[in-house]
């Protein structure tokens, strides 16, 4: 299990919380674009992650920009832990479901 998804799945079954550093490390890993801060985000103690694939999204902007708050500038909490993980496997299936469509179409060419 690659070192990402071990987080991922640390977050899934136990942790209450994690640290910032943690987070954006994963957040920078699975979206295109994460930033701390204020670059671009209100407050200082937000974690703004940007992606194509979050525009349908439930609770992020249609542009595909969901932001994260830090609790007291160090520590993220359980429930938007779980927000970036459903974000992830949402990420995923929507790859998934454009390979196998692309999978598809160039069969349908080669025959």
């Amino acid at each position: 299990m690659a070192r990402y998804e071990k987080i991922l799945n640390s977050w899934k079954h136990g942790s209450q919380e994690a640290q910032r550093e943690q987070v954006m490390s994963v957040c920078n890993h699975f979206f295109q674009h994460a930033s701390y801060g204020g670059s671009g985000t209100k407050g200082s103690h937000n974690i703004k992650i940007e992606d194509e694939g979050l525009a349908d999204f439930p609770g992020s902007h249609p542009r595909g920009e969901m932001t994260i708050p830090i609790t007291g500038g160090q520590r993220v909490k359980k429930y938007y832990l779980k927000r970036i993980i459903e974000a992830v496997e949402h990420i995923k299936a929507k790859k998934s479901q454009k390979e196998n469509l692309d999978n598809e179409t160039e069969a349908r060419e080669e025959a």
